[in-house]
């Protein structure tokens, strides 16, 4: 079965336009995720309970990153000289997501490892 080809036209200068590829797995994310290439449904979940954890955490993880930037944000904001402020917003919200994806891509690795989803390195 051929799936359907959708089109639209938008007229005048300005329009965003929105590119969509093939339909992806409940994630969303394709082949980025090193879990996307296993088909993910609710029997599966319940035969792996380490991958719901994963998300679950990593979801606490994302919400607990957001709250820390702006919280870190807030605090530099009120305590901080606007020019200092300027200055080191930028490389502290950097390092707390930087170190956030680090721990998702470790935890999401070892996880996919230990589910055998992906290969471990001899």
């Amino acid at each position: 079965m051929t799936p359907a080809i959708a089109t639209a036209a938008a007229k005048g200068i300005g329009n965003p336009v929105l590119l969509v590829g093939s339909r992806t797995g409940r994630d969303g994310i394709h082949a980025c995720s090193v879990l996307a290439s296993a088909e993910i449904s609710e029997e599966s979940l319940a035969n792996r309970p380490a991958v719901l954890r994963l998300f679950s955490g990593l979801t606490l993880l994302w919400a607990g990153v957001h709250l820390l930037s702006a919280a870190t944000s807030f605090g530099m904001l009120v305590s901080l000289p606007t020019t200092t402020f300027v200055a080191l917003k930028t490389p502290v919200s950097l390092a707390i997501t930087v170190s956030a994806i680090v721990c998702t891509v470790t935890w999401s690795i070892r996880t996919a490892r230990r589910e055998d989803l992906i290969f471990a390195p001899a």
